[in-house]
């Protein structure tokens, strides 16, 4: 998921020196790596924010068991 946010990223960046070409003279490499330090910077507090948060799902077998197999037919069921 992380990787179609970055390719979303270079996509968006692309398209804008398509309709306004002096971009690229403001996007010099010290811009393109302080916004790739500034991106993951920003992503390694989400994660630390998500785990402190408890945002995630708990391992410990709390989660749904249901399986995904098809119920079958009460004929069936009865055998």
């Amino acid at each position: 998921m992380k990787g179609i946010k970055v390719f979303s990223l270079g996509i968006a960046i692309w398209g804008l020196s398509l309709l306004w070409p002096e971009i690229n003279l403001l996007l010099s490499p010290e811009v393109m790596i302080g916004l790739g330090f500034g991106l993951g910077i920003a992503m390694l507090i989400w994660e630390f924010a998500y785990h402190l948060k408890g945002w995630h799902r708990p391992s410990d077998g709390t989660r749904d068991n249901h399986c995904s197999r098809p119920v079958p037919p009460i004929a069936l069921a009865r055998r």
